[in-house]
């Protein structure tokens, strides 16, 4: 028998109508100047290394645990340097990720915050909240470097009195990559949803589908990309769960419609039986 399900995983969303607000998204990493004044993408990027991979694991819980490994590729025969950014775009009442591990080749690597004024218009999103770590990277010829990155971070919980599901959504930017001007070699994504917080997989049909499988207590999300120019902008994950009954708006708006009654029920009977008792006995 097929089983009942409630979560929807939405892959490949290219939104067009207005943006949809989450309290935080993260992106894939930007090559960029740190001259800059008002933008940090570069008009027309030609350094000599690009991104060449990134494997993506996300799992959810109270907060996201989030492990990218980006990879990128020195192509000349000579030393090279560039900046990077790594974005985290924020709205109202916002988290910074909590502590970030940041590695190279796994060795620790520094950065440093910055706040710069962006827009993303040319990626396909636009946004006047925008943080961001910045690391500077050095290449010897023909070298390739990993990076490693871990943090936690809140995401989207939206838990209404007047529903009885409640809703989950996490987004990454994809579309940034494309200010590499080359594609990614490889790309992979995995979204580990427990199952306590979700009621099991049901992909619509209109949108392309994730690969999905069940792991112990988890449900696993993937994507795989090859020679990868993302045409979309950002994959956004969205699921539900059902509240437990006693958490069910419906059922917890008869009860505080149906108790005052009851109580007034309840004192009419004892008034009446203490008043009985009293006739009884006087007589």
């Amino acid at each position: 028998m097929k089983k009942r399900t409630d979560i929807i995983i939405l892959g490949l969303l290219i939104v067009t109508i207005l943006p949809i607000k989450f309290n935080s998204v993260t992106g894939n990493p930007i090559p960029t100047d740190n001259n800059y004044e008002t933008s940090p993408f570069p008009d027309n990027y030609n350094n000599s290394v690009y991104f060449k991979q990134e494997i993506i694991n996300v799992t959810f819980g109270e907060k996201v645990a989030f492990d990218a490994q980006y990879s990128f590729k020195n192509e000349l025969s000579s030393e090279t340097e560039i900046s990077i950014l790594l974005p985290f775009v924020c709205y109202e009442d916002y988290t910074e990720p909590d502590i970030i591990n940041l590695l190279v080749n796994e060795n620790e690597l520094d950065y440093s915050w910055t706040n710069p004024t962006l827009d993303l218009d040319d990626y396909g999103e636009s946004y006047s909240n925008f943080l961001a770590i910045s690391f500077d990277l050095s290449f010897t010829a023909n070298e390739e470097k990993n990076i490693h990155v871990q943090y936690t971070r809140d995401y989207q919980v939206s838990d209404s009195t007047d529903n009885d599901k409640i809703h989950y959504s996490f987004q990454y930017i994809v579309g940034t990559a494309r200010a590499w001007n080359h594609p990614i070699e490889y790309a992979h994504f995995e979204f580990w949803i427990p199952k306590e917080i979700c009621n099991g997989y049901n992909p619509p049909s209109y949108l392309e589908p994730m690969t999905v499988r069940e792991e112990s207590y988890y449900y696993i999300a993937t994507l795989d990309y090859q020679d990868w120019r993302p045409s979309f902008d950002r994959i956004m994950i969205h699921w539900s769960k059902t509240k437990p009954l006693l958490q069910n708006p419906l059922l917890l708006n008869a009860v505080a419609f149906t108790t005052p009654f009851i109580l007034i029920g309840i004192l009419y009977f004892t008034f009446k039986k203490i008043k009985n008792r009293h006739y009884y006995s006087e007589n």
